[in-house]
């Protein structure tokens, strides 16, 4: 009997590359070119010390990657394709040699493979030439979360001379030998650039891997081959050049001339948002346990639904409830160590020991915040008039009150409410504030802020829907607004934080907490942390619509201790000013552009030492 042998799998669309330590770019690089069709990756590991070998690999169990270690003592990058241009010939159609601060693009849509694959599929085509476009580093100095797509918004002229190098897709069974940029092919092949036509390259050699001008078409490569000043210092320049002998590396003569940042070039919101979240999905999960998560229930705010469905997403065991301590909700631990014994440090012990990820309740936000640190503490607002229309009709059905609306909301308890559960702090520098108004969005938000699933369940609502409105009559909405003053300030504020987290959210860009503590003629001081990431938030200033200078969120804020601020509240900027009282100041997150808000200077203005709201 003769034994069969198992055929190596056929890919249509495959890459070549070779890495050393690009650990944290990886899963972004792979995401997009396997959304746009790249079945599989042929990736080297040049002597990485940075768990790029150990993420390599983790893929490589999947199935959908093959990588090996790659050391030889010089033109790594040229042996490894080859290597691979040699062993994987048969196995794979169409080839890209592509390095990992490549990526492929096509500048009208998302399917450049789909563009290209008519000039492929022609008999006498052996491979296509594509133009890069350099990026250069859009003024950031230090790194900052987030995918270099995204990030990296600034590029040269696409008709500059740097672009007319190519990258090449090549049918392997066409070529003999293989470089950086372009193949040799077997005679009577034909290379051809993105646009369909006989490729021109300079001195007419492919071996050049450039064509003698840029060949203009929606195909390109983008290269993002400096990023910032920083991730270049720290990571490009000890690397070394994989397609030289050993020992040539780069200085910062090569940063300068390849900082090239004449024109804005994107990719659309909709492939940004979709390339982090598909990417965060091939990350391996933390060993990290995650830390207890606090949930502020402002009563009548959906808070019940949010509880509920969290519970059904964490486990019965996974959330503990602090609703004072004679309600049967509250967990027994809360009541012993809580309201018995007034140990609250032991309680955040057990907690961490016993995996609770959320501790929730009708408590004020300043309880358990400092044990929390308010990155991890979030609630949901209401508008202030439904909110209390709903808590007197939830008084009537459930708790026997028999007074009227108005008797009910001029009770000194029910003024302000959702005030006194918030206004301990910043507003700003809670980690999330939701609007049961729009509470899908919401959840959405904190699902993915947290890494959650919590689904979106309907209780305890009086009603079918969490947007059904009251009707109130207008001497009670004047009467209610004369009382609920700071609510109503509270909630417009919760909304705009809440709009311009949401408008990133969509874009796929991080999200940034901050705010000005001082902001006179000769200086703007204030603070900012990423939701998310401990690295330093780069800001830039502008005073009247015009950019003055950027600086980076690093310096010590003492007065933030007692919240838990992330990074050990290291999250401070300074920058002097030459301004006048009445200019505008802008504070922008550099990589995103958010706004901490426009603020007109002042002389004197008291600088706020700590994280308590500004009054207004």
């Amino acid at each position: 009997m003769i034994a069969r042998v198992a055929q190596p799998p056929h890919y249509r669309f495959a890459i070549a590359a070779i890495v050393k330590n690009e650990r944290p770019y990886l899963a972004e690089w792979i995401t997009h070119h396997r959304l746009i069709g790249i079945e599989h990756f042929y990736i080297a590991d040049n002597g990485s010390d940075d768990g790029t070998a150990e993420l390599l690999a983790d893929w490589q169990a999947q199935g959908w990657l093959t990588t090996q270690r790659w050391v030889p003592g010089d033109r790594a990058q040229t042996s490894w394709y080859r290597h691979v241009l040699t062993h994987e010939a048969r196995n794979v159609d169409y080839l890209l040699f592509l390095d990992a601060d490549e990526f492929l693009v096509d500048v009208d849509g998302d399917q450049p493979l789909a563009r290209l694959l008519p000039l492929l599929e022609r008999p006498e085509v052996g491979a296509v030439a594509i133009n890069w476009r350099i990026f250069g580093s859009g003024g950031l100095r230090f790194r900052q979360p987030g995918g270099v797509l995204s990030r990296f918004r600034r590029a040269s002229v696409s008709s500059h001379s740097v672009n007319c190098h190519v990258k090449s897709i090549v049918k392997p069974r066409c070529a003999t030998s293989v470089t950086a940029h372009t193949a040799t092919l077997l005679p009577g092949f034909q290379y051809l650039t993105a646009n369909g036509q006989q490729a021109a390259f300079l001195e007419d050699k492919p071996g050049t891997g450039r064509t003698r001008t840029v060949v203009e078409t929606p195909c390109r490569v983008y290269h993002y081959n400096i990023k910032s000043l920083e991730e270049y210092v720290d990571t490009k320049m000890p690397r070394g050049r994989a397609n030289m002998a050993a020992g040539h590396t780069r200085d910062l003569t090569y940063f300068r001339n390849h900082d090239l940042n004449d024109t804005e070039v994107t990719l659309s919101s909709a492939w940004l948002k979709c390339v982090a979240d598909t990417s965060r999905l091939l990350e391996p999960a933390s060993a990290e346990p995650a830390p207890t998560r606090f949930f502020v229930h402002i009563p009548k705010t959906a808070g019940t639904s949010f509880r509920l469905g969290a519970k059904r997403h964490l486990g019965e065991s996974g959330v503990w409830h602090d609703y004072g301590e004679k309600q049967r909700e509250t967990a027994a631990d809360v009541v012993r160590w809580v309201y018995e014994r007034r140990d609250f440090w032991r309680l955040w012990q057990m907690l961490a020991q016993q995996n609770v990820a959320l501790l929730g309740g009708h408590v004020p936000l300043e309880k358990y915040a400092h044990l929390a640190g308010l990155r991890n503490c979030f609630s949901f607002v209401r508008d202030p008039f439904q909110r209390v229309a709903s808590d007197y009709h939830h008084f009537v059905r459930h708790h026997g009150f028999q007074g009227s609306f108005s008797d009910f909301y001029r009770r000194d308890d029910m003024i302000n409410r959702q005030s006194r559960f918030l206004d301990s702090t910043s507003l700003e520098a809670i980690g999330f504030v939701g609007l049961t108004e729009r509470y899908s969005e919401s959840l959405s938000l904190i699902n993915d802020l947290y890494g959650w699933a919590v689904p979106g369940l309907v209780e305890n609502l009086g009603h079918t829907t969490v947007d059904h409105r009251y009707e109130i009559a207008p001497e009670d909405e004047a009467a209610l607004r004369e009382l609920n003053r700071k609510d109503l300030h509270l909630y417009a504020a919760c909304r705009a934080l809440f709009e311009s987290r949401l408008a990133l959210w969509r874009e796929g860009k991080a999200y940034v907490h901050g705010g000005i503590q001082q902001c006179q003629p000769d200086r703007v001081v204030g603070w900012a942390w990423w939701a998310t990431d401990d690295t330093p938030v780069e800001m830039e200033i502008w005073v009247n619509g015009e950019r003055v200078g950027q600086t980076l969120a690093n310096a010590l804020r003492p007065g933030f201790l007692r919240w838990g601020a992330p990074r050990g509240s290291y999250v401070g900027f300074h920058l002097p000013l030459k301004s006048s009282p009445g200019d505008v100041v802008d504070c922008r997150v550099m990589v995103t552009g958010q706004s901490l808000g426009p603020r007109s200077v002042r002389q004197p203005e008291r600088l706020r030492t700590s994280l308590e709201p500004e009054r207004k």
